[in-house]
């Protein structure tokens, strides 16, 4: 009796060191997945930072040395200024999108909620998009069943989702068929779609 005891005690004492080997493989795998995860998405914003950033570099560097050389005509000078607003502001971006996914993390991201028309505020950035620079002449086109909808929402959020949707369509899309943005509305909901002919989000994210 007393061996068997022994026996089942030691039975009992693999059986938890198996579990916890599982638990701690399984942990490690996460940890794995995690670090691997955030050193590609940095990668990817250091990439995302670098291109606006060399963009104003090469734009002032560019005024400076017509200026040097007294050869800068004010003719360009309307379109340098687009160059570095439009970079800044995808500067700025970026950089309230890193911002506010750490306050996100830290459940500290408060919304804004304000009654806005819906509609209006899709429908500017869609105008916003089609007339910046880097829109690369592809077509956007706004549908909508409704000319207004009224409703509480974060005006800048709503914005800066909708630009990062129709931004990722302009970069992502190889061909030249219409990136498609539509509004339907219902008596509870409005469902604001995004959807253009590239390689697409992956369904993990």
């Amino acid at each position: 009796n007393y061996v068997k005891i022994l026996q089942h005690l030691a039975d009992q004492k693999t059986m938890k060191l198996n579990k916890q080997l599982e638990e701690n493989k399984k942990l490690s795998k996460e940890i794995i997945e995690h670090e691997k995860f955030k050193n590609n998405y940095f990668v990817n914003l250091s990439h995302e930072l670098r291109t606006p950033i060399n963009i104003i570099m090469s734009t002032i560097q560019l005024i400076s040395l017509n200026l040097e050389n007294n050869t800068y005509k004010l003719d360009y000078l309307h379109e340098h200024i687009k160059y570095l607003k439009t970079n800044s502001n995808r500067l700025l971006r970026l950089i309230n999108n890193l911002i506010d996914i750490t306050y996100i993390k830290n459940g500290y991201h408060e919304l804004n909620m304000k009654n806005y028309n819906i509609v209006e505020l899709v429908e500017n950035v869609c105008n916003t998009v089609i007339d910046s620079k880097e829109n690369n002449d592809m077509n956007i086109i706004f549908d909508t069943d409704c000319e207004q909808i009224i409703m509480a929402c974060d005006c800048d959020e709503i914005e800066r989702i909708i630009f990062n949707l129709l931004s990722n369509a302009v970069k992502y899309s190889f061909s030249k068929e219409p990136i498609m943005v539509s509004i339907k509305s219902t008596a509870d909901n409005v469902k604001i779609s995004v959807k253009d002919s590239g390689i697409g989000i992956p369904k993990d994210y």
